[in-house]
């Protein structure tokens, strides 16, 4: 392939950690020749889990008691991440500052003050949506926000908690993270 135009090339339309880009070391220095791993040029990171068009309630929820949401149906694109819908969160290998961002589309069988907030490794951060609910309206919550993780290895998830014993029927959802330094 020596002689060839960039742009003579086929294009990659899907991207993968092991795909190998050319890059130049120190170009304004003693330039390089070098290739990268997408996965070491993107030392950041993304993960997301959701569900979309379900209809699944929680069950009676414990008042004032934060239940793991265990909905998500599917996971989407990731990164240095491991979004896990099975187990219901996203695991990230890297220390650093991400952004949480979190949403969800629910109706509750009685009046209740609702709220949902993110954990990470199965303790609260200062990201909560509040709604005040009444049985059978539609309710759309979200929250965002930044949480600095500064060891590697560790979890996500999304928590809902009620002030009475309502259930909570969520028929979208998406929790997801990105890495921002």
């Amino acid at each position: 392939m020596a002689n060839v135009k960039l742009s003579a090339l086929t294009e990659l339309t899907a991207k993968a950690g092991a795909d190998i880009l050319g890059i130049i070391d120190d170009p304004a220095g003693s330039p390089l020749s070098r290739k990268i791993t997408v996965t070491n040029l993107c030392h950041w990171g993304f993960g997301e889990i959701y569900l979309s068009g379900g209809a699944t309630g929680t069950g009676a929820l414990t008042p004032s008691t934060w239940t793991l949401l265990t909905l998500f149906a599917a996971n989407g694109e990731a990164v240095n991440t491991t979004p896990d819908h099975t187990a219901d969160d996203i695991d990230a290998t890297n220390a650093g500052i991400y952004q949480i961002l979190f949403s969800a589309t629910f109706t509750t069988d009685g009046t209740a003050q609702v709220d949902f907030a993110p954990f990470v490794n199965a303790s609260q951060t200062q990201i909560i949506g509040s709604v005040d609910c009444v049985t059978t309206t539609v309710y759309n919550v979200a929250g965002s926000g930044f949480y600095d993780i500064s060891t590697a290895g560790w979890d996500v998830d999304l928590r809902v908690r009620a002030d009475a014993a309502v259930d909570v029927t969520v028929t979208d959802m998406n929790l997801s993270i990105l890495r921002v330094s």
